[in-house]
């Protein structure tokens, strides 16, 4: 599959929250954003994710691009078949919450049809289209971490 059609397929987030904040909730959802994305608590968010994608990588191969690999072009579909197949975790740990860390990240994972993604100004990643059996290893690792995996509304795709 391109890589772009993961992005047409039903998706999962690994959030800070356990569910979806409704557009008409009551509360104070993006001032709370704002204090999350402020860089010492985002660099703390990006250590939770940086640990479950290290969990993750003992169980499964990962294809990673960024905008910090040099031979990308600035999007997903920059993955190449024989690119940073499981890069040192020191490698992912500098993408992810080093001084100059990546705007995106994108972690194919072949053997589960599934890609990961993570973007600098967000405080979630996205999982497209996992298997049962990843997401239920999502759920485990997600809640060690003090995280939360849902499913956004309205995200039916492939049912």
């Amino acid at each position: 599959m391109d890589i772009e059609g993961y992005f047409d397929r039903q998706y999962w987030v690994v959030d800070i929250l356990p569910k979806q904040v409704p557009a008409d909730a009551p509360g104070q959802y993006f001032q709370i954003e704002e204090y999350y994305l402020e860089t010492g608590r985002l660099k703390d968010i990006r250590k939770k994710f940086l640990n479950i994608l290290l969990k993750l990588n003992c169980y499964y191969d990962f294809r990673i691009t960024s905008d910090k690999i040099e031979e990308n072009i600035n999007t997903c579909g920059g993955i190449q078949e024989d690119q940073q197949m499981n890069p040192d975790p020191r490698k992912l740990e500098v993408w992810l919450i080093g001084p100059d860390p990546a705007a995106y990240l994108c972690i194919l994972i072949d053997e589960e049809h599934t890609l990961i993604t993570i973007n600098d100004d967000d405080t979630y990643m996205t999982v497209y289209d996992p298997s049962e059996k990843l997401l239920e290893m999502l759920r485990v690792l997600s809640g060690a971490e003090g995280l939360f995996i849902w499913r956004p509304a309205g995200n039916n795709q492939g049912e």
